[in-house]
């Protein structure tokens, strides 16, 4: 059988601001000392291979309005030269001065092999048409879209742009997307999440 583990975030020191580096501590010290001591490519594919993982997707993330910035470059450098590591873009519509080019460029440049929406993160509903320009270039580039679904324990996350029911639209809008709803809808909506996932 193989494992592949669908969501990994990697990060730096400087990739945090101080009271996320806080927070991570005060909710798990322990996991929060391991990353810090795996974050290294090496280190990393070395420990999921001892986990019994046979490759992972790793993800950046560009989400400033919870002290969160791990640039697409970065990610695309940590995994080179490493097939069990796959990197996956983050580009925030509510940031990036053109969305689509910097996807674009994430993908055909940096390597990048699919995109990270982070809307409790980056305070959008999925089916709102700021991203909708991002979903038709990914559907473009064949890429798989992965999104952020229910609540989020960081501080300064808006829970109501986790709801999945907004997925249905994206769905009915981009039919040849690969989406993929993360966290299934937790806490409030796995049924949801659940329900969107059969149909």
């Amino acid at each position: 059988m193989r494992f592949i583990d669908f969501h990994v975030h990697i990060n730096r020191p400087e990739h945090w601001t101080p009271i996320v580096h806080e927070f991570v501590k005060r909710l798990n010290e322990k996991m929060y000392d391991l990353s810090q001591q795996i974050m290294e490519p090496q280190l990393l594919a070395h420990y999921l291979s001892e986990q019994g993982v046979e490759a992972a997707v790793l993800l950046a993330q560009v989400t400033p309005a919870v002290g969160l910035h791990v640039p697409n470059d970065y990610v695309a450098e940590f995994c080179r030269g490493h097939e069990n590591l796959i990197p996956f873009a983050s580009v925030n519509p509510n940031v990036a001065s053109d969305p689509v080019r910097e996807l674009e460029r994430a993908v055909k440049d940096l390597g990048c092999r699919g995109l990270k929406l982070y809307p409790p993160y980056e305070y959008y509903y999925p089916n709102d048409p700021l991203v909708y320009p991002l979903y038709a270039k990914a559907q473009e580039l064949r890429i798989p879209v992965m999104i952020h679904t229910g609540s989020s324990v960081f501080p300064g996350s808006r829970l109501k742009y986790g709801d999945p029911i907004f997925l249905d639209d994206v769905a009915v809008d981009f039919p040849d997307l690969d989406l993929l709803i993360v966290h299934g809808g937790r806490g409030f909506w796995y049924d949801r999440a659940f329900f969107l996932a059969q149909i």
